[in-house]
């Protein structure tokens, strides 16, 4: 079998034009500090990290990370690619567990487990290629004719256009829509109401039939979102999402206790034991891991089995084709979240200028190709000039 002889990491920084920020556009965790200026600056990203792992016979897996991208790089470019190349990529597990295992005084959470998920999901990517398969035929298979997804965008605005917006939307035919918060703990009642009212005036754009999700990334606190529950209530929300900061973890238990509305989480927890954690402490009734940070497919596989024993749904954070292939081989992963292709706002836009092959929705689902090996896309070179690159 052939061996891995290299790992290859590029940061893409985009240099093109980005849609500019506007006032209360989405809650955050920073929310909580006296600022000036953009608080939502450190929560996007223009860059986005590329990892192709090459075996000798010259087929190239392709792996991502949208998180902290050049820190990352040099993590992998200094520590993980040694202790790569060589190895057979179908020993995956073995892989992982020395990524793991051989940094976890440092690696275990954040830039080292964000680097060992973009190797990782280059690997998955790799064996399919090997192999003339997709990856979700190497994961199980085919669980669904085809994959239901979500809007994901509604950003906070005013009320006219995020109506606009979700009308235009409809048009579509998607599962659901997700909605961001604008307004926090810092904003007080009157920050209430105006959140209130721009989920009262979706609610009358796409009815009752339609799922709506609403997100505070984590800028709320456990007081402000304890106050708020009851209020959400009567708009049947199918979750609330990262109220609070992602550590609070009893925090989050607290609220799912309430069983007022339906408490989601886990974008920003890293491992098969911190969303064990989640899932025994019963913080969440829906798991969103982040398939380029938790640990890339190897982990969100096991992940996948834990949570399905807790009749705990998994619906992957972001689109974006590893989630993809996840949730088509998964039947606890009923749905998946769909980013629009849209101009570069937060940062989630760039997968569509770097790769092609990323599935499209179509009247509100996607399809998977059977034929396609791999993730099924591959690095595009339509928008290099809007791009940085640093090797």
């Amino acid at each position: 079998m052939t061996k891995i002889k290299s790992v290859r990491t590029r940061v893409w920084n985009w240099t093109g034009p980005t849609v500019p920020p506007t006032g209360n556009f989405c809650t955050n965790a920073s929310d909580a500090l006296w600022l000036k200026g953009d608080a939502m600056a450190s929560f996007r990203f223009h860059q986005w990290l590329t990892c192709e792992v090459e075996t000798e016979d010259g087929t190239i897996g392709i792996g991502n990370a949208a998180l902290a991208p050049t820190v990352v790089k040099t993590a992998i470019d200094d520590w993980y690619a040694p202790m790569v190349i060589g190895e057979d990529p179908f020993d995956y597990a073995y892989i992982w567990e020395k990524m793991y295992r051989r940094t976890h005084a440092w690696g275990r959470k954040g830039i080292g487990m964000t680097a060992i998920s973009a190797i990782d999901i280059a690997i998955w990517d790799l064996m399919g290629k090997l192999v003339g398969k997709p990856v979700f035929k190497l994961l199980g298979g085919r669980t669904k004719e085809k994959i239901p997804v979500y809007y994901s965008k509604l950003y906070a605005g005013p009320v006219e256009s995020m109506q606009a917006e979700a009308e235009e939307a409809m048009k579509n035919g998607y599962t659901g829509y997700k909605s961001r918060f604008g307004y926090g703990p810092k904003d007080g009642m009157a920050g209430m109401r105006e959140n209130l009212k721009r989920v009262e005036a979706l609610r009358e754009v796409i009815g009752y039939d339609k799922d709506l999700m609403l997100e505070c990334y984590m800028g709320w606190n456990l007081d402000y979102t304890k106050r708020m529950l009851p209020k959400l209530a009567k708009y049947e929300p199918r979750w609330l999402e990262e109220p609070v900061i992602a550590d609070d973890v009893e925090g989050y238990a607290e609220l799912n206790a309430m069983n007022i509305v339906p408490i989601s989480g886990g974008e920003h927890e890293f491992s098969v034991i911190g969303c064990k954690d989640l899932i025994d402490k019963k913080a969440v009734s829906v798991l969103q891991y982040d398939t380029n940070r938790v640990g890339g497919i190897t982990a969100a596989q096991k992940i996948n089995a834990i949570a399905e024993a807790a009749q705990i749904p998994v619906i992957p954070h972001a689109g974006q084709a590893h989630n993809y292939h996840l949730t088509m081989a998964n039947t606890n992963c009923p749905i998946s979240e769909y980013f629009p292709v849209f101009d570069v706002e937060v940062g989630n836009e760039l997968f569509y200028y770097i790769f092609e092959g990323d599935p499209e929705a179509v009247d509100g689902f996607l399809q998977l190709d059977d034929d396609k090996p791999g993730l099924g896309i591959t690095i595009s070179d339509k928008h290099l000039s809007s791009f940085e690159i640093v090797e």
